[in-house]
């Protein structure tokens, strides 16, 4: 899911490069809805690269088209060797040794830059004004790697608004979402399909005492698959900290599995602050638009997935054996996953605390 929610600058760009035409978005299944429902694209087409069946039905479907630009972000020799029979007047990907046959216009891959800015890069031989900004634009590793406050706003360059991550929620979605919670509130996605880039259940559970204390509901959400996750979070905090004549007012709820990607974004567009993981979650506050703080464990920021919005904060320990690797893993590899259990509640709520006021004052300033 982050991966896509990471394309969002590019489509936008793409779009009004070429506003005559309608824009295709191949995405896996079950991304496609929020893509179209909130008018990103035109046409969505979702696709299993590993079902033969679909692969076909895929190539077929989209050979009915005129194709000026296929543009593909996917890095692999599958989506490649997918994208093959694919007839498109420019064929654009990042250059790779082996990838000459499959597009004409091939793109150094800039690693300096965080992923959406990468993604944009893309649009370089056949944008002027994109190739000109990224001309501009010089990031060192330690400039991407500022914990806070930095975003597209802070770079040496400015770039255009459009390059933001943020989309306007579904308004149907919206009035569906807050009929169902209390405000105001803040978010809580604790999950991640990689289980070294989760933090401790007993740190999500203390800050949820802390958010309480300013007068904030929290919701917990995820997918049906971490309902799990949040449901023990949920339960551990009421064991450790819930007393019957605290916060009495106030809502701590699991919502894992209620939502789909629409009403989740829209769920979130409305919250104080959102806390994530690393993790698609984490990207999609970011695209809704409200301030977001991100905890990295395994991962570090210069692999170039902060949270892209400017009002976005990291929570991280500075440890030699970080980054373990590109995604994380299941498990530490050297057993003991210091990288997230040296993160205090305290920290988090530290990053936390610029964008949360009174609940008084939450409520005169939140959007309606």
């Amino acid at each position: 899911m982050g991966d896509a929610l990471l394309t969002i600058p590019l489509i936008r760009r793409l779009k009004k490069i070429d506003a005559q035409s309608s824009l295709i978005f191949v995405c896996r299944p079950g991304y496609g809805d929020f893509f179209e429902r909130l008018g990103l694209v035109d046409e969505v087409l979702e696709l299993d690269k590993r079902n033969i069946t679909g692969l076909e039905e895929f190539r077929e479907r989209l050979s009915r088209h005129s194709i000026r630009y296929l543009v593909s972000v996917h890095q692999s020799v599958r989506t490649a060797l997918a994208l093959r029979n694919i007839r498109a007047e420019q064929k654009i990907s990042y250059q790779q040794w082996w990838n000459r046959p499959f597009f004409n216009l091939r793109v150094q891959r800039p690693m300096n830059l965080p992923e959406p800015l990468r993604a944009l890069a893309l649009l370089s031989p056949i944008d002027p004004s994109t190739d000109e900004q990224f001309k501009q634009i010089y990031l060192s590793g330690e400039q991407n790697n500022l914990h806070t406050k930095t975003s597209m706003l802070s770079w040496p360059h400015p770039l255009p608004v459009e390059y933001s991550m943020a989309v306007e929620c579904d308004k149907v979605a919206l009035e569906q979402v807050l009929a169902q919670v209390k405000r105001p509130y803040a978010v809580i996605a604790p999950s991640s399909q990689w289980t070294t880039k989760q933090w401790t259940s007993n740190g999500y559970s203390e800050l949820i005492k802390r958010l309480k204390e300013q007068g904030l509901n929290v919701y917990l959400v995820g997918t049906r698959n971490e309902r799990e996750v949040c449901e023990s979070i949920r339960d551990i905090h009421a064991k450790t900290y819930m007393r019957p004549e605290a916060h009495a007012h106030i809502e701590v709820r699991s919502l894992a599995g209620r939502f789909d990607l629409v009403h989740l974004h829209a769920l979130m567009s409305r919250a104080e602050v959102i806390v994530a993981n690393d993790s698609g979650s984490m990207h999609l506050a970011a695209a809704a638009g409200r301030p977001v703080v991100g905890i990295f464990g395994p991962t570090v920021l210069r692999q170039g997935y902060r949270p892209w919005t400017n009002e976005s904060a990291v929570v991280q320990i500075d440890l030699g054996c970080r980054p373990c690797g590109r995604h994380g893993h299941k498990e530490c590899p050297l057993g003991t996953h210091e990288c997230m259990k040296k993160i205090t509640a305290e920290m988090v709520m530290n990053a936390v605390e610029p964008y949360v006021k009174s609940a008084a004052e939450s409520e005169r300033r939140a959007p309606v």
